[in-house]
């Protein structure tokens, strides 16, 4: 209903604008009522246009706020990452001495909010040739290990 009445609109406005009649009594003509719905059908396309157009330029919006989130995420889990690595280091450097350490002893004792940094640690540690490791068997007959100390 609103199309058909805006097209009645434009049709008598170019009515009007074709001065045929006076402006009082205009007379809207099977011409008029066509140029309407070219009118119409110009201003269709144009505002589905427009709205194709806002709405991709909101996908790459969107799709640009997403990268800078994800790039934010990643910086902040290394960044927290590093730290626990840094501060699994130093809990391992005040625990290791000359004197051998089990694994199972340094993995009880240290936080849970950095153990899971232990591995990554004693790897870079020995790679590093600041510790050296042995495996060794209880004398007991319990489980057997690894064990470490500084060289």
């Amino acid at each position: 209903g609103h199309a058909l009445l805006t097209r009645l609109k434009v049709a008598a406005a170019l009515a009007m604008l074709d001065d045929r009649e006076p402006r009082m009594q205009c007379t809207v003509t099977d011409e008029d009522w066509e140029l309407a719905g070219v009118v119409m059908a110009v201003s269709d396309r144009t505002r589905e246009g427009v709205r194709r157009h806002l709405a991709e330029a909101a996908k790459v919006e969107n799709e640009k706020r997403a990268y800078a989130e994800a790039q934010k995420t990643i910086v902040i889990t290394e960044t927290v990452e590093n730290a626990a690595l840094g501060k699994a280091q130093k809990w391992v450097r005040g625990k290791i001495g000359t004197e051998w350490v089990t694994l199972r002893t340094l993995t009880q004792g240290i936080k849970s909010t950095i153990r899971s940094e232990l591995g990554v640690v004693l790897e870079q540690m020995l790679g590093a040739g600041e510790i050296e490791s042995e495996e060794y068997a209880s004398p007991k007959g319990g489980p057997s290990g690894t064990q470490y100390r500084r060289k």
